[in-house]
């Protein structure tokens, strides 16, 4: 086991599964959590390319990871689909990975 992980967006953060696979395979919001927490080591780096992302963005990215509400959460509090939550959500990180070049392989030289 390493820990587990979150099966479901209707999942919290804090929320894990037993296994590194859950039933629904969901292992988009561990990928998601994982790049987080490298982003946050590079804290300067994040807070500059945080200023790139849109308010909306950022208050998802805020509202998911720090209250650790769940995309239905934060779609019945914004007021629009959890499907639409999502997509924010999978571009904006997206646009972090890349701006704080988290993109690239960690281990080469």
């Amino acid at each position: 086991m390493s820990g587990g992980v979150i099966c479901s967006p209707d999942r919290r953060v804090s929320d894990r599964c037993e296994d590194d696979v859950c039933a629904g395979g969901h292992r988009r919001e561990l990928d998601h959590r994982r790049e987080l927490d490298r982003l946050r080591e590079a804290d300067a780096s994040i807070a500059s390319a945080m200023k790139c992302l849109t308010q909306r963005e950022r208050a998802m990215l805020h509202l998911r990871f720090a209250p650790d509400l769940t995309q239905g959460e934060i779609a019945a509090r914004i007021g629009i689909s959890q499907m639409q939550i999502s997509r924010i959500m999978r571009v904006a990180m997206e646009r972090l990975r890349i701006l704080v070049g988290a993109d690239e392989n960690p281990g080469s030289a």
